[in-house]
């Protein structure tokens, strides 16, 4: 964890970078008068709802004018919380020292350096909204609640899970998927399905801008070695044969896992419904991910630091599977195979160089142009490295500039 966070003050800037100026754009729109708030939080980027992050940006400039602490803090929290969550869930009736121990490997795995392009990288905090709105959502579907505390909180947490990123659309429907096959609870089904249309019809609400955009290409071949290969996306220090394995050993105990809990269903334990929902869900993220981005056949771009947060996330959850079913069944050999699956974990998301070497070359593209806008000069081609719309970044920092955000800040 220190080395992770040596690397993310190495690289951390305070200028924001590509997807961050259009999110930056449009809050200089808002602030200009040409859009409402509605229209700055709810329009997509791409395919994306990122209300939540929008929201944590203007935190960071109204707090700190848009030096990214906030974002950088927050994203930094997020992973490491939903981490801990994961495995104190597999954890649950161990003795304390272990569910602290246990928690805590699964929260420093989270924040490895392997997921550099994503704590370093300021407004990537989208992708912690979208591990630790789905696990609050699970943790309380399935929590024994009463429902008129369940039914507003899974409500809520299904329209902020829309709002993280696209796959957040699918946190309660996978939430409904273990209901159905593995509580088989008439009520949970009914809440989880409610919140499901309730999310989807939230993320369909148009906007202002660009109307979401849905897949493009069916599941080919190319699809499914992208899969694998963004499933074992965390042992992308082996290179990308050993990632397309773990992908595939991976997704094979989470689907064996799935098939044995779906012959003993119903299953009567919380904490393993939970832990279900949450491989269903980012397995679905993963695999979303690959029909809209592994067309070009290219498993190398499956392995991007940015994309190794599911990944993680789907590899605890199998672990913490494997502890939750060795303590019911009292079967030592699954709590050591858990015990194993996460210091390997942890061996792999603990260092990357194919990350730092992403990190390093942004943040040359960044200082180049940092100093460039400082000087008060304009070349299209530095600007286009970090945004690619060189007309419009430059307004973009003449706003800054007259605002004190940003670079212009002191």
């Amino acid at each position: 964890m220190r080395a992770s966070l040596e690397q993310i003050t190495l690289y951390a800037r305070d200028l924001p970078y590509w997807d961050h100026f259009g999110y930056f754009d449009s809050f200089r729109h808002w602030r200009e008068g040409d859009w409402n708030f509605w229209t700055f939080f709810h329009m997509t980027h791409n395919e994306h709802r990122l209300g939540l992050t929008k929201l944590t940006m203007l935190a960071d400039l109204y707090w700190t004018r848009g030096s990214n602490r906030v974002l950088l803090t927050t994203t930094f929290l997020l992973l490491f919380v939903s981490g801990g969550l994961i495995m104190a869930t597999g954890a649950k009736g161990r003795s304390t020292l272990a569910a602290a121990g246990l928690s805590l490997l699964g929260a420093a795995s989270m924040v490895g350096i392997v997921s550099l392009g994503n704590l370093a990288w300021p407004t990537q905090v989208q992708f912690g909204y979208a591990q630790i709105v789905p696990i609050l959502l699970f943790m309380i579907a399935f929590s024994p609640l009463s429902l008129r505390i369940k039914t507003p909180a899974v409500a809520l947490l299904a329209v902020m899970a829309a709002e993280t990123m696209a796959s957040g659309i699918l946190a309660p429907l996978a939430g409904f998927l273990a209901a159905l096959l593995f509580a088989r609870d008439r009520t949970t089904i009914l809440l989880l399905l409610g919140a499901f249309l309730l999310s989807l019809l939230y993320y369909s609400f148009p906007t202002a801008h660009d109307f979401p955009v849905g897949p493009k290409h069916g599941f080919t071949y190319d699809n499914l070695v992208y899969y694998f290969a963004a499933a074992g996306n965390w042992a992308q220090r082996g290179g990308v044969v050993l990632s397309i394995g773990t992908g595939i050993a991976v997704t094979a105990l989470a689907a064996i896992i799935c098939l044995v809990s779906l012959r003993q269903a119903p299953i009567v334990d919380r904490s393993l419904l939970v832990l279900l929902a949450i491989a269903l869900y980012e397995g679905g993220s993963i695999a979303a991910m690959a029909i809209n981005r592994g067309t070009a056949g290219n498993p190398e771009w499956a392995l991007t630091s940015r994309y190794s947060t599911p990944a993680i996330a789907l590899a605890l959850a199998v672990t913490a599977l494997l502890l939750r079913l060795g303590y019911l069944r009292n079967a030592k050999p699954l709590g050591w195979i858990g015990a194993g699956f996460i210091a390997c974990i942890l061996f792999f998301t603990s260092y990357s160089q194919r990350a730092i070497e992403d990190m390093a070359h942004i943040t040359g593209q960044i200082d180049v142009a940092t100093k460039m806008m400082r000087d008060g000069g304009f070349d299209a081609e530095v600007y286009k490295k970090i945004y690619p719309f060189p007309d419009i970044l430059r307004d973009m920092v003449q706003f800054m500039r007259d605002h004190r955000y940003s670079i212009f800040r002191k």
